[in-house]
């Protein structure tokens, strides 16, 4: 390999890393959120527990000890009144979590929702719940 394309390559490679460290994904910023003195609060009644945890655009958070006897995430949540949204072809889009509103129209925030620290393959309402597990909707602005 010649020095120009090992130093086109160092120079993408510094980039790349400095643009992706700048970015602030849901995941990073629920990463930071947990790593400050986090309210944890218990909610509900039932025989399966799982943690959930609510992050605004500013990385602060909240979370709770759910106890529920739905047998999924947004049932629980939805039962609880923490959640609330509006269904559509894919399933409940979530607009509202305990009282933030995203609307992404108006001011391009959304709700992304992560399981135990990664993006959601699947949508809350077709989650089941795994006893032990986190789940988290943490708002996000394109």
């Amino acid at each position: 390999m010649n020095r120009t394309f090992l130093k086109l390559l160092a120079i993408t490679l510094i980039m790349f890393t400095l643009f992706s460290a700048c970015g602030s994904t849901p995941v990073s910023r629920l990463e930071t959120a947990r790593q400050q003195d986090m309210p944890i609060y218990s909610l509900g009644e039932g025989r399966t527990t799982f943690r959930f945890e609510k992050i605004d655009l500013e990385g602060n958070g909240i979370a709770w000890d759910i106890h529920t006897n739905a047998s999924t995430v947004g049932a629980a949540l939805l039962n609880l009144g923490l959640i609330s949204g509006e269904d559509d072809p894919f399933g409940l889009f979530i607009t509202e979590v305990n009282g933030l509103h995203a609307d992404f129209a108006s001011s391009g925030t959304w709700w992304a929702f992560v399981i135990d620290g990664e993006m959601a393959m699947t949508g809350v309402g077709e989650t089941d719940i795994v006893p032990g597990q986190t789940y988290a909707f943490v708002l996000t602005a394109d």
